[in-house]
C-alpha cells in the first residue's frame, strides 16, 4: 500500500470506528416508558429521549482528512472515491450527532441517499416467491439460538474466536458485528425460522466481516454507510431466498417494514394505525418504532429509512448477479465498486475466502 495512503486509511478507519449507528445508539432511554404510555392512549404519540451526550463529534478532524486527501499523491479516480467516502462519514457524523433533535430528518434522508420514490408503489419492487408454510413444533430460545449459532461458527466454519452472546439491552433482535453475535434475551424462533437465522446473521452477516477482516486490509473498511447496509442486507436476502429458508414471516417482516419506510412522513400513531390492519399490536409498534426511531418528537416527519434496505438491497443484489457478476464479490467487501477499484490499481490482493456451504460445496 502506498505509504501515505496507509496513514491516511489509518486515519479513516479511526474517524469511521467513532461512528457508530446502530441498535444502542438509536435505541431511546425512555423506550419502555413511552410504549406503555402509547397503548394506554388512543392519540399518544412517543417522546423519545437518547444518550445524545455520548455522541463523539469527528467534523473537525473528518474536515483535515479531506484536505489530506487533495494532497495524497494517488490515481484520481481513488482519490475521487475517498472524497465521496468523506463526504459520506460528514453525513454520518450529522446524522449521530442530530439524534433526538428536529433536524434528525434531514440528516438521515441525506445519509440513506436511496430511491426512496420507487417504495410508494412499493408492491411493484418486491421479490416475487413461493414460500411453503410450515408447521413448527415450539419455539427455540435466545440460549438454544446462541448455541446453534456457536456450534456451526465454531464445527463448520472454524471460527473458535467469533463468540455468540445473549444480552438483555435491546432483547427481541440479534446483532452481528466485527467481532461477534449479540442475541437478545427475548428472542424466540421457530426450527425453520432458526435455519433461516443461520443463512441470514451467520453464513451471510458473519462470514463477510470475517472475510473483510481477514484480508487485513484497512482500504476495505471504507465503504460508506448506506451502501454497506444496502447490499449487506440484501445479500442476507437474496441467501435466504436462493437457499429456499426464508419463512413467511420473515418474508412479512421484510414487506411491512419497507411499507412502513414509505410511510416515513406520518406521525407514529398513524403509520402504527396503518399497519395494525394487517399485523399485531406488538408488531406494527415494533416495526413503527424502527422507522421513526431517531427522532424525539414522533408526531412529526422523518425517520430511520434503514429498513428498506432488506428488499431494495435484494434487487441491488440480484441486478449485479443478473449482469454476470459472481456473488462471492460480496464475501471480500461491503462494496464490490471499492473492492474491483482496489483490485485495478493494486492495492487488494486476492485471498481464501471463508464461503458458506451452499456456495462452497
Amino acid at each position: 500500500m502506498i505509504s501515505n495512503l496507509k496513514v491516511f486509511t489509518t486515519k479513516a478507519s479511526t474517524i469511521k470506528s467513532k461512528l457508530k449507528m446502530g441498535t444502542r445508539t438509536l435505541t431511546p432511554l425512555n423506550y419502555e416508558e413511552e410504549k406503555e404510555k402509547f397503548f394506554n392512549s388512543r392519540y399518544y404519540n412517543p417522546t423519545f429521549f437518547y444518550h445524545t451526550s455520548k455522541f463523539p463529534d469527528q467534523n473537525q478532524e473528518i474536515i483535515k482528512l479531506v484536505l489530506e486527501t487533495h494532497r495524497l499523491k494517488i490515481p484520481d479516480e481513488i482519490k475521487e472515491y475517498l472524497l465521496l467516502f468523506l463526504k459520506d462519514l460528514e453525513e454520518l457524523n450529522a446524522t449521530i450527532n442530530s439524534i433526538g433533535t428536529d433536524n434528525f430528518p434531514k440528516y438521515a434522508l441525506k445519509l440513506f441517499s436511496w430511491d426512496l420514490s420507487s417504495i410508494k408503489n412499493f408492491e411493484d419492487i418486491l421479490p416475487s416467491i413461493h414460500i411453503e408454510d410450515k408447521e413448527d413444533a415450539g419455539l427455540y430460545g435466545a440460549d438454544e439460538i446462541k448455541n446453534t449459532f456457536q456450534k456451526i461458527l465454531h464445527k463448520d466454519y472454524g471460527l473458535v474466536n467469533f463468540p455468540v452472546e445473549v444480552d438483555g439491552f435491546n432483547p427481541f433482535t440479534i446483532r452481528v458485528g466485527s467481532k461477534k453475535v449479540v442475541v437478545g434475551k427475548g428472542v424466540k424462533r421457530s426450527s425453520s425460522n432458526l435455519k433461516r437465522l443461520i443463512v441470514h446473521e451467520v453464513e451471510s452477516h458473519a462470514l463477510q466481516f470475517v472475510n473483510i477482516k481477514r484480508s487485513n486490509n484497512p482500504l476495505l473498511k471504507l465503504y460508506k454507510y448506506a451502501q454497506g447496509e444496502l447490499l449487506s442486507e440484501g445479500l442476507a436476502v437474496y441467501n435466504e431466498i436462493s437457499t429456499k429458508t426464508i419463512t413467511k414471516q420473515a418474508y412479512d417482516n421484510y414487506y411491512f417494514r419497507l411499507k412502513a419506510t414509505g410511510l416515513i412522513n406520518k406521525s407514529f400513531r398513524e403509520i402504527y394505525q396503518e399497519l395494525i390492519k394487517d399485523l399485531s399490536s406488538k408488531q406494527a409498534y415494533i416495526v413503527t418504532f424502527r422507522i421513526k426511531r431517531g427522532l424525539k418528537d414522533t408526531t412529526k416527519p422523518g425517520g430511520f429509512p434503514k429498513d428498506a434496505a432488506y428488499i431494495l438491497g435484494y434487487n441491488k443484489i440480484k441486478e449485479f448477479l443478473s449482469s454476470g457478476n459472481d456473488i462471492r464479490l460480496f464475501y471480500k467487501s461491503k462494496d464490490p465498486h471499492l473492492f474491483n477499484l482496489l483490485l485495478k490499481h493494486d492495492l487488494v490482493n486476492e485471498y481464501p475466502l471463508l464461503l458458506p456451504k451452499f456456495l462452497s460445496s
